[in-house]
């Protein structure tokens, strides 16, 4: 078969599977390495040492210590439903309103992986990663042609928008890749403007020190800083603030896939109930979500705040 064909071949059997676009790139270093450099150095990595761990920096600019041999990236965008409104006093990031997408992701990288294992006899290698990996994965995905960063620092495509979970395939299989993404942010700062805690120093930039999601969610201090608390707006994990205003985000149809993220209990569950769970009883209902490693302590401090 020829590489082409194989590729052409690979995108139905991507969308059969439930993946809504599927783009390949070269695995030279990313475009977007020596910013991300730049990034770290100025602290806007804040404590997340997983950013700024030496080893994992190198791989994130060379991907053969990540997969030696490799040859391509194969990116996979899936979306996850975003209406509009909100049926309860306390918001939820959208991305967390379903079950953990890490593993539903993985399980169609998987499925692909089967997919070019069983349609070639060469023994190439593969390595699949789903937002935890130590790879910059939206600059690889914008090269891919899987859409482009915006000024907020998400990655948008032009008819998905930005609600999409990123998945991707190293490999050690040469294959034809797509064309670069296009910027389409133009004179915009809608992203920027809105943002309630300034995060956003510059188009591009996300400081995450200030940024609400990193609060709630990634920072392991319980104490969230009082230029956070008092802007939390209803924001108990995470936060969608800079999607909600994308022009790209608007009127947005709801793809197949979507069905696969269902909603979870907690999404409309009252402030007071919510206040109200043992431990044992918030393991029990962020089971399956990735919110749960926010852990009970620390939600538990954030919802005693937000207003």
């Amino acid at each position: 078969m020829r590489a082409l064909d194989r590729v052409r071949d690979l995108k139905v059997f991507a969308k059969q599977i439930g993946c809504d676009h599927l783009g390949i790139t070269n695995a030279a270093e990313p475009e977007d390495y020596h910013r991300y450099l730049s990034w770290i150095q100025k602290g806007y990595a804040a404590d997340m040492h997983y950013m700024v761990e030496g080893e994992r920096v190198r791989k994130r600019g060379n991907l053969s210590l990540v997969l030696p041999g490799v040859q391509s990236v194969i990116v996979g965008l899936f979306k996850y439903p975003a209406p509009a409104q909100y049926s309860s006093e306390l918001k939820f990031a959208r991305y967390g309103w379903g079950e953990d997408y890490h593993l539903i992701v993985k399980n169609k990288l998987h499925q692909l992986i089967e997919w070019l294992k069983t349609t070639d006899d060469q023994p190439y290698d593969y390595k699949a990663y789903v937002d935890t990996g130590p790879i910059l994965e939206r600059s690889l995905a914008e090269r891919a042609g899987a859409g482009w960063i915006g000024k907020n620092t998400c990655l948008i495509h032009q008819e998905l928008g930005s609600y999409v979970f990123i998945g991707e395939i190293l490999t050690s299989q040469n294959l034809p890749t797509d064309n670069h993404g296009m910027n389409h942010c133009g004179t915009c700062t809608r992203c920027i403007d809105a943002c309630p805690t300034h995060a956003l120093e510059k188009p591009y930039e996300l400081n995450a020190e200030k940024c609400i999601s990193y609060q709630t969610i990634e920072n392991r201090q319980e104490h969230i800083p009082s230029h956070i608390s008092e802007n939390l707006n209803g924001w108990v994990a995470g936060c969608d603030i800079c999607q909600e205003v994308c022009p790209w985000n608007q009127d947005l149809n709801e793809k197949p896939t979507s069905a696969l993220f269902s909603k979870s209990a907690y999404v409309d569950m009252p402030k007071k109930d919510l206040l109200a769970l043992e431990k044992s009883q918030f393991d029990d209902l962020f089971q399956k979500s990735s919110f749960r490693r926010i852990g009970h302590s620390k939600f538990m401090k954030t919802l005693a705040i937000v207003k």
